[in-house]
C-alpha cells in the first residue's frame, strides 16, 4: 500500500472518531423532564387588573359606566386607575383608543401653581419692582395689603387719594418661585438692579376686575403684614387706623387735601375750611336840598 493510502485511510478514520464522540455525548444527556416545563409556565409576568377603554373615548366628553371595563392587563401602565368609579364623569382632554389603559395623562396635567391655588379665589399677576415689593424681600407664602395711589391733575390735584384697595392677600408666586416649591427662597440683595418682576397674588374671585382696573388707573404698592400675627388679628390691627377730624369716613382713603391738613390743629383745619369774612360795603350820602339820602355803594 502506498503512502498517500495510508495517509487517507487515516484522515477517515480519524473522521469517524469524531463522529462516534459527537454521537456518544448527544445520547448521554438526560432527557427534558417535566418540572422544568411547569417552571418556564410559572415565569410569566402576573396579570394586574386596570381600567381599559371598551370604546373610543373622544376628548371633551365625559367617560360614562359603557366606556370603560376593568380588564387584566400584563404591562403595568403608569400612573393608571384600579377602579372604574375613578374615571366615570371625567372629561379626558385627548383621544384614547380602544383597549388602552386609561392613566392620568388622559386627562392633563395641572401646573403646580393650580394647585396651590386656594378655593375662592383666582391667581392674578401684577407687575412690580423692588420698591414695590417690599424691597425685593416678599416671598410665596407671605401675606400682603394692597395699597393703591391715584393721582389728580390740574385743578383737581388735591384729590389725589391713596387707599388700601385689598387686605390679607396671599403670594402664591414672586418671580420664578412658587408657594409649593421646593427649593429654597433666594434673598434679595440691596445691590441688585430694579427692574420689573411679577408677583402672583390669591384673590377673591369677585375683586380680580377690581385689581385689574387699579393696576391700570393708578400706582400699586405692597405692604408687608408680620409673619407671627394670624389673620384675625392682622384684620382687626389694620382696621384701627387713627381718624382725625379731617379725615373722610373711610379710614383706608386719604386724599391730598386732607393729608396737608393732617398737621394743623383743629381750630386751624376748620378755619381753613371756613369761608373769609366780606368785609363791610361802602356807602355813600346823597344830598338833594335840604334831605340826604344814604346809599350803599354797589
Amino acid at each position: 500500500m502506498s503512502s498517500s493510502a495510508l495517509r487517507t485511510f487515516a484522515v477517515a478514520l480519524i473522521a469517524l472518531a469524531l463522529l462516534f464522540a459527537a454521537l456518544a455525548y448527544v445520547m448521554s444527556r438526560p432527557a427534558p423532564d417535566a418540572r422544568d416545563q411547569t417552571d418556564v409556565v410559572a415565569s410569566e409576568p402576573e396579570r394586574v387588573l386596570a381600567v381599559v377603554a371598551v370604546r373610543t373615548l373622544d376628548p371633551y366628553r365625559a367617560i360614562t359606566a359603557e366606556d370603560v371595563a376593568l380588564v387584566p392587563i400584563a404591562v403595568e401602565p403608569a400612573q393608571y386607575y384600579r377602579d372604574t368609579a375613578d374615571v366615570i364623569g371625567r372629561t379626558p382632554v385627548r383621544r384614547v383608543a380602544t383597549g388602552v389603559p386609561v392613566t392620568e395623562e388622559a386627562f392633563g396635567r395641572h401646573s403646580a401653581l393650580a394647585e396651590a391655588i386656594p378655593p375662592g379665589t383666582q391667581a392674578i399677576s401684577v407687575d412690580v419692582t423692588d420698591v414695590v415689593a417690599v424691597g425685593g424681600f416678599v416671598q410665596p407664602g407671605d401675606f400682603v395689603d394692597v395699597l393703591l395711589y391715584l393721582r389728580a391733575s390740574g385743578a383737581d390735584v388735591e384729590h389725589s387719594q391713596a387707599r388700601v384697595l385689598m387686605r390679607d392677600i396671599r403670594v402664591l408666586a414672586y418671580e420664578d418661585e412658587l408657594i409649593n416649591s421646593d427649593a429654597a427662597p433666594q434673598q434679595a440683595t440691596s445691590g441688585g438692579t430694579r427692574g420689573e418682576r411679577t408677583v402672583v397674588l390669591a384673590v377673591e374671585n369677585s375683586q380680580t376686575a377690581k385689581l385689574m382696573l387699579a393696576a391700570s388707573l393708578g400706582e400699586l404698592r405692597l405692604a408687608l403684614r408680620a409673619a407671627a400675627a394670624s389673620t384675625g388679628d392682622r384684620r382687626g390691627a389694620a382696621d384701627t387706623e387713627t381718624n382725625t377730624p379731617t379725615r373722610t369716613a373711610n379710614p383706608n382713603v386719604i386724599t391730598l387735601a386732607e393729608l396737608a391738613a393732617l398737621g394743623d390743629s383743629p381750630a386751624r383745619a376748620r378755619g381753613a375750611q371756613s369761608p373769609p369774612r366780606r368785609a363791610p360795603a361802602a356807602t355813600i350820602e346823597v344830598y338833594e336840598g335840604t334831605k340826604a339820602t344814604r346809599i350803599q355803594r354797589p
